[in-house]
This record gives structure tokens, C-alpha cells and sequence, in this order.
């Protein structure tokens, strides 16, 4: 689970990356002095790719937190001691309440 949560992060900064270099070329003059084909496909495409990246990047967001959550609640689990099994104390406490009587 490792590996794949490695290289989702790491696509995921890749489209950052993308949808950020698509962002600044189109902003400006800059589309405006490019080659009409790169310029057209990144005016149709940077604000997908920008939609994508934000999802990916809430995804991202939420499975480190999913992850965190499972790490925390595994290691609580291992350092609070087994509870002993209490369900005959109980149930003769009831008893005892029940009847009045007292043991001992």
C-alpha cells in the first residue's frame, strides 16, 4: 500500500506541476506569441488539467489522512493492555443486587 500511495503522490505533483506550467504560459501575452497549435491545446486543456490537479490533490489529502487515522488507531491498539474478560463479575454483581444478599 506503500508503493501505490508513493506513486499517487507523486503523480499527483506531476500534474501540479503541468497544470501549473499551463497556467502561467496561457496567462498574458504569452498565448498570444506562441505557436497557434501549442497555444490552442493548452486554451482548450489548462483548465482541466487545473481541475484534475485539485482533485487529485484533495484525494491526495484524504487518503494521507485515512492513513494517518489507521496508523493512529493501530498503535493505540497495541499500547493499551488486553482487558480480561469481566462478563462473570458482572453478571454475579447483578445477581447480588438482585437478591439482596452479600457474599463474603
Amino acid at each position: 500500500m506503500k508503493i501505490a500511495r508513493r506513486i499517487f503522490y507523486g503523480l499527483t505533483a506531476l500534474v501540479c506541476a503541468v497544470a501549473i506550467w499551463m497556467q502561467v504560459s496561457v496567462s498574458g501575452d504569452n498565448l498570444l506569441t506562441m505557436d497557434s497549435k501549442k497555444g490552442y491545446f493548452l486554451a482548450v486543456s489548462y483548465q482541466w488539467v487545473t481541475l484534475v490537479a485539485v482533485g487529485l490533490v484533495v484525494l491526495a489529502g484524504l487518503w494521507g489522512l485515512l492513513a494517518w487515522m489507521v496508523r493512529r488507531k493501530k498503535s493505540r491498539q497495541s499500547m493499551t493492555p488486553r482487558k480480561k474478560n469481566r462478563r462473570k463479575s458482572k453478571k454475579s454483581k447483578k445477581r447480588r443486587k438482585s437478591t439482596g444478599k452479600k457474599r463474603g
